[in-house]
């Protein structure tokens, strides 16, 4: 795999240099946030810390007992040692406003860190009276991370120098999916340069790449999420029963990483293959028994999270304590599209960690842009499609083929959007308005939105309304653009907290 992936990078040197760019971002980053200045990194490196220090048998039996609804208590001292450290109580309190200046600096860290000693044993930490609700997310990523820091402490590492191995973990997994987006643009049929903006506008929009540099499930579900794509771009070409079962595993580990992944990614994908072989009135052979084989597969490596949820805590869905009202949904659903989709774009597109800046005029304009060149091509594609409908000979500008696959992308974003919108109808909409919440279905959307051409073969006919630019020129210009916009706020970032500002 190491050899195929070389192999790759020599052929494509763009993407090579975009690995290695995303690499030396994340290694100043990884080395410039103070610990817990990211979205609840707090609560999600206390609970791999926890699985990494806690009894086996004891965690799968329910002990500690999860009652509180606060994701940011914690249970190993360690933990609060960094809360110490990074003086995150006075940050807390402040509400992470902009203004609050952080008096963290890694060198007098390092000083307060060599004084901790450990004083968690499984036996204390089982007997917890109290444990973030969030301790019963699926598991997967803090099981991975805690034999990971399990092996870090072996080997003599400081509680510092443990977080900063843990992000780095991140930021590999965040590599990794760029390596599989551009497997699955591949596997698209997008040309080099289309492929290259698309790549672009993953590895440099700015709530990612905190996202990438922090201790939180998202990025595995990033990467398994890009996995399952893969697999269904593949199956939507040709049926091969490697690629069937490769994508009822993926799902299978989504629901083991991030629970509202599965169904965004797993029932269109469903809808599409019974409305594709419906339609046809053929099937691959033996179908019924690999789907019935493959949905065991699935609830053999997820399902067995959740029935043990529902058997402890009788919750099917494995939260304890969330009790936010839903209130009014015609209100809820109000707020969430006039404050909560104007503040959700600028989390997505502009906001670093936890703090807001002004964003110079031209970071929209590049937004704009980016959605609206390909408007025109998308539209005269449609509009392709349905001519060939009604004129079966009719030669299509970009090629039927893409349809499938282009639909099996669209299916999962459009999951998506209703589960967020349900979500904000018939619950609190606060809980919905961080804009990484999106982050894990990027893909699709950086296919719409992150280039300038999202079918290949376009049609070339003259834009009255737009110039037409070269797919290279727009390519390069994309790459350079996000980058720096990513240099920008690095340098916003190091003022806040090394510069003469904190």
């Amino acid at each position: 795999m190491a050899h195929r992936m070389i192999l790759s990078l020599k052929k494509n040197s763009w993407l090579g240099l975009l690995l290695t760019l995303v690499a030396l971002r994340g290694t100043v980053l990884i080395f410039l946030y103070p610990p817990y200045q990211v979205p609840d990194e707090e609560n999600h490196y206390d609970y791999a810390l926890f699985l990494s220090k806690a009894s086996g048998p004891a965690f799968l039996a329910g002990r500690p007992r999860f009652v509180s609804a606060d994701l940011r208590t914690v249970v190993t001292c360690e933990a609060r040692a960094l809360f110490q450290i990074a003086n995150y109580y006075e940050i807390r309190k402040a509400g992470f406003e902009p203004e609050i200046q952080a008096t963290f600096r890694w060198s007098d860290a390092r000083d307060k860190a060599l004084s901790f000693r450990d004083e968690d044993t499984p036996e204390s930490l089982a007997r917890a009276e109290k444990a973030s609700s969030s301790y019963n997310y699926p598991p997967l990523y803090y099981f991975f991370l805690s034999i990971f820091l399990k092996a870090a402490s072996a080997l003599g590492a400081g509680i510092l120098a443990k977080l900063i191995l843990a992000r780095f973990l991140t930021l590999g997994l965040f590599l990794a999916s760029l390596v599989l987006a551009q497997k699955t643009l591949a596997a698209l049929g997008l040309g080099k340069y289309p492929a290259l903006a698309v790549l672009a506008f993953i590895a440099f929009q700015p709530q990612l790449a905190m996202s990438a540099v922090s201790v939180q499930p998202d990025i595995l579900g990033l990467l398994l999420i890009n996995a399952g794509f893969y697999f269904a771009v593949r199956l939507g070409r040709d049926f091969r029963l490697a690629d069937f079962y490769g994508f009822h595993v993926v799902a299978g580990l989504l629901l083991l990483t991030k629970v509202h992944l599965f169904v965004p990614l797993y029932v269109p994908i469903f809808v599409y293959f019974i409305a594709r072989f419906v339609r046809r009135k053929s099937a691959p052979p033996g179908l019924a028994k690999h789907f019935a084989a493959g949905i065991l597969v699935l609830l053999a490596l997820g399902g067995w999270w959740y029935i043990r949820g529902f058997l402890i805590y009788g919750n099917l869905m494995g939260y304890i304590g969330y009790n936010e009202p839903g209130g009014s949904a015609f209100a809820n659903l109000t707020l969430w599209l006039f404050h909560n989709v104007p503040q959700g774009f600028r989390q997505f597109w502009g906001r670093w960690g936890w703090f807001d800046h002004s964003y110079p005029i031209w970071v929209y304009a590049v937004f704009v842009l980016v959605c609206a060149y390909p408007a025109y091509d998308w539209i005269r594609w449609v509009r392709g499609l349905r001519r060939a409908e009604s004129r079966p000979a009719a030669v299509l500008p970009n090629g039927s083929g893409l349809a499938l696959p282009l639909l099996i992308l669209a299916l999962p974003l459009a999951a998506f959007a209703v589960e967020i919108i349900a979500i904000a109808t018939f619950m609190a909409p606060e809980s919905v308005r961080q804009g990484r919440h999106w982050l894990p279905f990027i893909l699709p959307m950086a296919v719409y939105l992150g280039g300038f051409t999202a079918v290949a073969s376009a049609p070339s006919g003259r834009r009255r309304w737009l110039p037409a630019v070269p797919e290279r020129t727009f390519a390069r210009a994309a790459v350079i653009g996000l980058a720096l916009l990513n240099v920008w706020m690095i340098v916003l970032t190091w003022v806040r907290y090394e510069g003469p500002g904190s």
